[in-house]
């Protein structure tokens, strides 16, 4: 194992200018709403009191996310895996010439999004020779330059074949702003700090050396609580477990259906108590975070590619079709079921959420709507193009990646249109991350920034 020496870019001065709380809107609207009541009927000491109190609940919040900013990108498709980026400032039309800030070559390939966090953006790699992806590369990024800040490499443990078209390097990595977990196909999983420093490294298949994928496995690790949850589902010993964030150690194990799946697990959380909630050919399976008890199980045919969304209060399935769920309220084992709609059927990639809508976007490059509200279809329109990618929402445009390499930028309303598009010319079959500044894009072999103008 050789480890190249991180250069120093902690968070510092240049991190908080626009280090901001994060807060979720619907809880924002109700201390916004509570404050003007409350503004309304006090004299000024009250004020002066309940002002100081509502600032230290902002500074426990704040505290309670260690190290994130307003533009962090911290797992697969985004927090809470929405892949939604409105605010950002990104390109409404692209221009090699114009939108593209840097490419960087990565040391070997691999499907595997990258994440960001605060002026770092994190991707992992793998190579080895023909199939065997027995060399595993995480590399971190400065946002702004695309500066390599550190490169740390190691070996496989267990199995690193893959299908052709992926690499050992296929699972997004996430980051809790103060570590990072990188977890690949050979079940190796790796905890660094920002600086490149590992901390600690679990090689899953010592434990369990029937867990193995004939084409490799992609499900996306998640930090949930004080844990770090990944799914492992295949024809051998199929499990999803949940280990100490800081440590490595197993903390809960729980046994899954032996069959293939590359669904990510998301979290979620009820009465502050966090929840991971997994998708496989059985349904869909919720666990508690701190010890693995089962929350409930519906069984029917859940996504084995297309993840899951947590919309604050409800999740959006990918399960007999599309279904919609409240698991907060639970009857007999069943979380309550809002809508479920079998027309509306995710393919390889996620549906990506704006406001109200769920947009989806088929394998075959036909992007359908869906009205949130009651599971209605609204839209459907055609892209063009072979989609693994999923696409990234942001200012009332979509960011849509072909296999091919092929970028567009799609104007979203009543009649959409494709208003630009580029020849990126190398294969993408990863999800993007975007950051205040721009998205940021992995190809087989390299790592993008495209801006605006």
């Amino acid at each position: 194992m050789a480890v190249s020496g991180p250069r120093d870019r902690r968070h510092g001065k240049e991190d908080l200018s626009f280090k901001i709380i994060q807060f979720d809107e619907k809880r924002l609207q109700l201390v916004t709403a509570f404050l003007r009541k409350a503004i309304s009927n006090m004299n000024s000491f009250q004020m002066n009191r309940t002002l100081i109190i509502v600032a230290v609940a902002f500074i426990v919040v704040d505290a309670l996310r260690p190290n994130m900013h307003a533009s962090d990108w911290l797992e697969f498709l985004g927090n809470n895996h929405q892949a939604n980026a409105n605010g950002a400032q990104l390109p409404k039309s692209l221009n090699q010439d114009k939108n593209v800030a840097w490419r960087v070559e990565l040391p070997a390939r691999g499907p595997a999004g990258p994440i960001i966090v605060g002026n770092r953006i994190i991707v992992t790699s793998s190579g080895g020779e023909g199939r065997q992806q027995d060399r595993m590369h995480v590399n971190c990024y400065s946002t702004e330059t695309g500066e390599e800040l550190w490169h740390h490499q190691f070996w496989a443990t267990g199995r690193p074949f893959s299908h052709p078209t992926s690499a050992n390097a296929a699972p997004t990595p996430a980051s809790d702003g103060e570590r990072v977990y990188a977890f690949f196909s050979s079940n190796d999983l790796v905890c660094l700090d920002l600086n490149g420093k590992m901390l600690w490294f679990r090689g899953l298949t010592y434990d369990y050396p029937k867990a193995a994928n004939d084409v490799g496995m992609s499900s996306s690790p998640t930090i949930v609580g004080d844990v770090v949850v990944v799914q492992i589902e295949n024809q051998g010993d199929s499990f999803v477990a949940g280990l100490n964030k800081l440590t490595g150690e197993t903390v809960w194990r729980q046994p899954r259906l032996q069959s293939a799946a590359w669904a990510s697990p998301i979290a979620y959380q009820v009465n502050g108590e966090p929840h991971v909630l997994l998708l496989g050919r059985d349904g869909a399976t919720a666990y508690r975070a701190r010890d693995g008890e089962i929350a409930f199980k519906m069984e029917g045919a859940g996504s084995t590619v297309s993840s899951a969304v947590n919309l604050g209060q409800q999740l959006l399935l990918p399960f007999d079709g599309l279904t919609l769920i409240d698991p907060s309220q639970i009857s007999e084992g069943q979380p309550k079921v809002i809508w479920k709609s079998e027309r509306l059927r995710p393919s390889n990639t996620s549906p990506v959420i704006d406001g109200t809508t769920a947009y989806l976007l088929s394998s075959r490059g036909v992007l359908t709507s869906c009205d949130l509200t009651d599971g209605s279809r609204g839209f459907q329109f055609r892209v063009d193009g072979s989609y693994w990618s999923t696409p990234v929402v942001a200012n009332g445009y979509l960011y849509a990646f072909s296999q091919d390499g092929t970028a567009k930028v799609v104007k979203l309303g009543d009649e959409p249109e494709v208003v630009s598009e580029i020849a990126m010319e190398e294969t993408i079959l990863a999800s993007p991350a975007v950051n205040e500044t721009g998205l940021f894009v992995r190809t087989e072999n390299a790592l993008w920034k495209l801006t605006a103008e």
